[in-house]
C-alpha cells in the first residue's frame, strides 16, 4: 500500500467513525415521543422468518404521524425503528403488519435488463405471508408497547405463495 492510498484510507475511515458518532446524536423531530426499545420476532412454520418488512400501525389512531417498521434479521427479529432512524416506539396499543415477498424472471444473469421484444420472461411477485397480515382491516396481530422494553413474539401460519397481480389485474 503506498502513502497515498494509506492516507486516504485513514481519513476515509476517520470521516465514516464521526458521520457514525454525529448521526447516532442526531435530534429527533419536534413533537417526537419518548421512544422505547421493541423488538418483535416473526416465526412462520416454526421457524424464524427473514427478510419481512414489519410495520407498527397505531390501533387508536391510523393517522398517527410516527412511522413504525424495520425488516427481520436471520433470526427473525426486527428491531423496531420510528421514521427509520429512531430506534423504538412511542407508547400505544398496534397493529402489526408483515409481509415479505419475492420475484422471479425478468433479466438476463448478468442483471441487465432485456426489452420485451426479445422474449425475456415475465417477471411475477409473489407473497409468501398470509394476505391477512398485510392490512390493518385484517390482521389479528397486535402488540401494547409499554415504558421501557418490549418484546414480544407472532407466528404468522404457513408459508403461502400467493402471486401478486398488477394494478389493472393482468
Amino acid at each position: 500500500m503506498n502513502k497515498n492510498t494509506h492516507s486516504f484510507s485513514f481519513f476515509l475511515t476517520a470521516f465514516l467513525l464521526l458521520s457514525f458518532v454525529s448521526c447516532g446524536g442526531q435530534k429527533k423531530p419536534d413533537g417526537m415521543p419518548p421512544l422505547h426499545p421493541t423488538k418483535i420476532t416473526i416465526v412462520q412454520e416454526n421457524g424464524p422468518l427473514e427478510g419481512a418488512t414489519v410495520t407498527l400501525v397505531n390501533a387508536d389512531d391510523p393517522r398517527f404521524r410516527w412511522v413504525v417498521g424495520g425488516v427481520t434479521d436471520a433470526q427473525g427479529i426486527c428491531q423496531l425503528k420510528t421514521h427509520g432512524n429512531y430506534q423504538g416506539v412511542p407508547v400505544g396499543k398496534y397493529k402489526v403488519l408483515v409481509q415479505k415477498s419475492y420475484s422471479t424472471g425478468g433479466s438476463e444473469p448478468s442483471g441487465v435488463p432485456q426489452p420485451a421484444s426479445v422474449n425475456t420472461p415475465e417477471v411475477k411477485w409473489f407473497d409468501t405471508v398470509d394476505l391477512k397480515y398485510k392490512t390493518v382491516n385484517t390482521t389479528d396481530l397486535e402488540i401494547g408497547i409499554k415504558q421501557g422494553s418490549n418484546v414480544q413474539e407472532f407466528n404468522v401460519g404457513a408459508a403461502v405463495v400467493e402471486e401478486i397481480k398488477p394494478l389493472g389485474g393482468k
